[in-house]
Protein backbone atom coordinates (compact mmCIF):
# COMPACT_ATOMS: atom_id res chain seq x y z
CA UNK A 1 0.00 0.00 0.00
CA UNK A 2 0.89 3.64 -0.98
CA UNK A 3 -0.28 7.17 -0.67
CA UNK A 4 -0.60 8.80 -3.79
CA UNK A 5 1.01 12.66 -2.35
CA UNK A 6 1.24 14.67 -5.53
CA UNK A 7 -1.30 14.11 -8.04
CA UNK A 8 -2.77 17.48 -10.23
CA UNK A 9 -6.07 17.29 -11.84
CA UNK A 10 -7.11 19.76 -14.45
CA UNK A 11 -7.28 22.94 -11.86
CA UNK A 12 -3.92 22.83 -12.59
CA UNK A 13 -4.51 25.31 -15.09
CA UNK A 14 -2.79 24.83 -18.20
CA UNK A 15 -0.89 21.70 -17.17
CA UNK A 16 -2.99 19.12 -15.69
CA UNK A 17 -5.80 16.78 -17.69
CA UNK A 18 -7.99 15.37 -15.33
CA UNK A 19 -10.93 15.51 -13.57
CA UNK A 20 -11.09 15.29 -9.57
CA UNK A 21 -13.60 12.66 -9.99
CA UNK A 22 -11.10 10.07 -12.58
CA UNK A 23 -8.67 10.93 -10.28
CA UNK A 24 -10.41 9.53 -6.90
CA UNK A 25 -12.06 6.83 -9.24
CA UNK A 26 -8.51 5.86 -10.04
CA UNK A 27 -6.82 6.08 -6.48
CA UNK A 28 -9.72 3.51 -5.27
CA UNK A 29 -8.89 1.27 -7.91
CA UNK A 30 -5.30 1.79 -7.20
CA UNK A 31 -5.84 0.66 -3.19
CA UNK A 32 -4.20 3.96 -2.32
CA UNK A 33 -4.37 4.45 1.40
CA UNK A 34 -4.60 7.96 1.02
CA UNK A 35 -4.66 10.44 -2.20
CA UNK A 36 -3.73 14.21 -2.06
CA UNK A 37 -4.92 16.38 -5.01
CA UNK A 38 -2.03 19.24 -5.30
CA UNK A 39 -2.73 21.54 -7.87
CA UNK A 40 -0.16 24.42 -9.25
CA UNK A 41 -0.43 27.65 -6.87
CA UNK A 42 -4.19 27.02 -5.92
CA UNK A 43 -7.05 24.84 -4.62
CA UNK A 44 -9.14 25.52 -7.05
CA UNK A 45 -10.65 22.21 -7.02
CA UNK A 46 -10.36 21.45 -3.82
CA UNK A 47 -14.07 20.76 -3.12
CA UNK A 48 -14.72 18.67 -5.70
CA UNK A 49 -11.63 16.72 -4.89
CA UNK A 50 -13.40 16.32 -1.23
CA UNK A 51 -16.28 15.66 -2.37
CA UNK A 52 -15.56 12.72 -5.12
CA UNK A 53 -12.93 11.05 -2.58
CA UNK A 54 -15.93 10.80 -0.15
CA UNK A 55 -17.87 9.02 -3.08
CA UNK A 56 -15.19 6.87 -3.88
CA UNK A 57 -14.24 5.92 -0.37
CA UNK A 58 -10.86 7.83 -0.68
CA UNK A 59 -9.02 9.65 2.30
CA UNK A 60 -8.50 13.12 1.04
CA UNK A 61 -4.84 15.36 2.18
CA UNK A 62 -5.45 18.59 1.70
CA UNK A 63 -2.31 20.20 -0.31
CA UNK A 64 -1.21 22.52 -3.03
CA UNK A 65 2.16 22.75 -5.20
CA UNK A 66 3.93 26.15 -4.60
CA UNK A 67 6.54 27.42 -7.20
CA UNK A 68 8.84 30.07 -7.98
CA UNK A 69 11.26 31.60 -9.01
CA UNK A 70 12.60 27.68 -10.66
CA UNK A 71 11.70 26.13 -6.93
CA UNK A 72 9.00 24.08 -6.11
CA UNK A 73 7.59 22.27 -2.91
CA UNK A 74 4.69 20.11 -2.15
CA UNK A 75 2.63 21.48 0.65
CA UNK A 76 -0.12 19.66 2.81
CA UNK A 77 -1.96 20.20 5.13
CA UNK A 78 -2.03 18.96 8.95
CA UNK A 79 -4.07 20.80 10.67
CA UNK A 80 -6.67 23.76 10.75
CA UNK A 81 -3.26 26.24 10.98
CA UNK A 82 -1.83 24.36 8.47
CA UNK A 83 -4.60 24.86 6.05
CA UNK A 84 -4.47 28.69 6.77
CA UNK A 85 -1.16 28.75 6.09
CA UNK A 86 -1.24 27.44 2.80
CA UNK A 87 -3.66 29.90 1.90
CA UNK A 88 -1.88 32.73 3.30
CA UNK A 89 1.23 31.47 1.01
CA UNK A 90 -0.76 31.03 -2.60
CA UNK A 91 -2.22 34.20 -2.06
CA UNK A 92 0.80 35.59 -1.47
CA UNK A 93 2.39 33.76 -4.40
CA UNK A 94 -0.16 35.16 -6.21
CA UNK A 95 -0.78 39.26 -5.12
CA UNK A 96 3.24 39.24 -4.76
CA UNK A 97 5.27 40.17 -7.40
CA UNK A 98 8.42 39.81 -5.14
CA UNK A 99 7.41 36.70 -3.69
CA UNK A 100 10.39 34.79 -2.13
CA UNK A 101 9.37 31.08 -1.94
CA UNK A 102 11.84 30.03 0.51
CA UNK A 103 11.44 33.12 3.17
CA UNK A 104 7.61 32.59 2.72
CA UNK A 105 7.74 29.19 4.00
CA UNK A 106 10.33 29.72 7.17
CA UNK A 107 7.22 32.18 8.05
CA UNK A 108 4.15 30.02 7.16
CA UNK A 109 5.05 26.32 7.74
CA UNK A 110 3.18 25.37 10.94
CA UNK A 111 0.65 22.54 9.71
CA UNK A 112 2.73 21.92 7.04
CA UNK A 113 4.09 18.79 5.59
CA UNK A 114 6.65 20.50 3.05
CA UNK A 115 8.66 18.43 0.82
CA UNK A 116 10.95 19.44 -1.92
CA UNK A 117 13.28 18.12 -4.96
CA UNK A 118 14.94 20.91 -5.03
CA UNK A 119 18.98 20.41 -3.51
CA UNK A 120 19.46 24.30 -2.48
CA UNK A 121 15.99 24.73 -0.66
CA UNK A 122 16.17 21.04 0.99
CA UNK A 123 19.34 22.40 2.38
CA UNK A 124 18.44 25.92 3.16
CA UNK A 125 14.85 24.43 4.90
CA UNK A 126 16.40 21.62 6.59
CA UNK A 127 16.35 22.01 10.46
CA UNK A 128 14.27 25.66 10.34
CA UNK A 129 10.98 24.10 9.47
CA UNK A 130 9.11 21.14 10.74
CA UNK A 131 8.18 17.95 8.65
CA UNK A 132 10.73 18.15 5.91
CA UNK A 133 10.91 15.56 2.98
CA UNK A 134 13.24 15.02 0.06
CA UNK A 135 10.96 14.55 -2.74
CA UNK A 136 11.68 11.81 -5.37
CA UNK A 137 9.84 12.48 -8.36
CA UNK A 138 9.60 9.43 -10.75
CA UNK A 139 10.30 11.64 -13.74
CA UNK A 140 13.07 13.71 -12.70
CA UNK A 141 16.81 13.30 -11.27
CA UNK A 142 17.31 12.33 -7.85
CA UNK A 143 20.81 11.01 -7.22
CA UNK A 144 22.02 14.59 -5.96
CA UNK A 145 18.61 14.92 -4.24
CA UNK A 146 18.78 11.73 -2.43
CA UNK A 147 22.29 11.87 -1.16
CA UNK A 148 22.11 15.85 0.01
CA UNK A 149 18.94 13.35 1.94
CA UNK A 150 20.66 11.10 3.49
CA UNK A 151 23.69 13.52 4.47
CA UNK A 152 20.90 15.54 6.16
CA UNK A 153 19.04 12.61 7.36
CA UNK A 154 16.18 13.90 6.02
CA UNK A 155 13.70 10.99 4.70
CA UNK A 156 12.92 10.40 1.13
CA UNK A 157 9.54 10.21 -0.39
CA UNK A 158 8.21 8.95 -3.34
CA UNK A 159 5.94 10.76 -5.70
CA UNK A 160 5.03 10.16 -9.44
CA UNK A 161 3.90 14.35 -9.67
CA UNK A 162 1.17 12.69 -12.12
CA UNK A 163 -0.68 15.66 -14.18
CA UNK A 164 -2.91 12.87 -16.25
CA UNK A 165 -4.45 8.86 -15.94
CA UNK A 166 -3.88 7.71 -19.17
CA UNK A 167 -0.68 7.57 -21.04
CA UNK A 168 -3.06 8.94 -23.92
CA UNK A 169 -3.80 11.89 -22.26
CA UNK A 170 0.05 13.50 -22.54
CA UNK A 171 -0.92 14.88 -25.69
CA UNK A 172 -3.78 16.70 -24.46
CA UNK A 173 -1.25 18.10 -21.55
CA UNK A 174 0.78 19.54 -24.75
CA UNK A 175 -2.45 21.31 -26.79
CA UNK A 176 -2.84 22.48 -22.79
CA UNK A 177 0.81 24.12 -22.97
CA UNK A 178 0.16 25.09 -26.64
CA UNK A 179 -2.76 27.05 -25.77
CA UNK A 180 -1.54 28.45 -22.69
CA UNK A 181 1.60 29.54 -24.74
CA UNK A 182 -0.33 30.73 -27.34
CA UNK A 183 1.60 28.78 -29.87
CA UNK A 184 1.80 25.66 -31.67
CA UNK A 185 2.42 21.69 -31.28
CA UNK A 186 5.48 22.36 -34.06
CA UNK A 187 6.57 25.38 -32.17
CA UNK A 188 6.15 24.03 -28.34
CA UNK A 189 9.20 24.15 -26.64
CA UNK A 190 9.97 20.59 -24.63
CA UNK A 191 11.05 22.97 -21.64
CA UNK A 192 7.44 23.85 -21.22
CA UNK A 193 5.91 20.44 -20.75
CA UNK A 194 6.53 18.27 -18.28
CA UNK A 195 7.88 14.43 -18.46
CA UNK A 196 5.84 12.04 -20.73
CA UNK A 197 6.17 9.78 -17.23
CA UNK A 198 4.19 12.04 -15.46
CA UNK A 199 1.46 9.57 -15.17
CA UNK A 200 -0.71 8.45 -11.86
CA UNK A 201 1.04 5.11 -10.85
CA UNK A 202 0.00 1.99 -9.27
CA UNK A 203 1.90 0.69 -6.19
CA UNK A 204 3.18 -1.99 -7.54
CA UNK A 205 4.52 0.41 -10.63
CA UNK A 206 6.04 2.88 -7.93
CA UNK A 207 7.96 -0.11 -6.09
CA UNK A 208 9.06 -0.78 -9.92
CA UNK A 209 9.86 3.07 -9.84
CA UNK A 210 12.02 3.40 -7.04
CA UNK A 211 13.16 0.25 -6.89
CA UNK A 212 16.51 1.10 -5.45
CA UNK A 213 14.89 3.16 -2.56
CA UNK A 214 11.76 1.26 -1.71
CA UNK A 215 11.96 3.49 1.78
CA UNK A 216 10.98 6.49 -0.11
CA UNK A 217 7.54 4.18 -1.15
CA UNK A 218 7.15 3.64 2.23
CA UNK A 219 7.39 7.44 3.79
CA UNK A 220 4.33 7.67 1.82
CA UNK A 221 2.24 6.09 4.67
CA UNK A 222 4.72 8.21 7.23
CA UNK A 223 3.09 11.13 5.51
CA UNK A 224 0.17 10.58 4.68
CA UNK A 225 -0.05 9.78 8.98
CA UNK A 226 0.78 13.12 9.46
CA UNK A 227 -2.34 14.49 7.80
CA UNK A 228 -5.27 13.61 9.28
CA UNK A 229 -7.20 17.40 9.11
CA UNK A 230 -10.29 16.82 7.80
CA UNK A 231 -11.60 20.38 6.84
CA UNK A 232 -15.40 21.17 7.53
CA UNK A 233 -16.90 23.70 4.53
CA UNK A 234 -20.40 23.15 5.86
CA UNK A 235 -22.77 26.47 5.36
CA UNK A 236 -21.40 29.38 7.58
CA UNK A 237 -24.34 31.86 9.18
CA UNK A 238 -23.41 35.15 9.64
CA UNK A 239 -23.91 36.40 13.38
CA UNK A 240 -27.23 37.96 14.20
CA UNK A 241 -27.68 40.52 16.70
CA UNK A 242 -31.53 39.94 18.05
CA UNK A 243 -31.83 43.78 19.25
CA UNK A 244 -31.25 45.00 15.22
CA UNK A 245 -34.36 45.14 13.66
Amino acid sequence: MYAALNIHSYYSIGWGTTSPEIICQRARDYGCSALAITDTDSIYGLIFGLDYAKTFGVRAIVGAELSSQGRRVTLLVRNRAGYSNLCHLITKRKQDCNFMLEKALLEHSDGLVIMTDNVILLKNLFGKVQHLYAELIRAAPVVELLRTARTLDVKPVATCRAFWVDPKDYQLHRLNRAISLNTTFHDLPASECVSPRSRFLSEPEMRGAFDFCPEAVDNTLEVAGLCNWEPDFGIVYPEVNPNVN
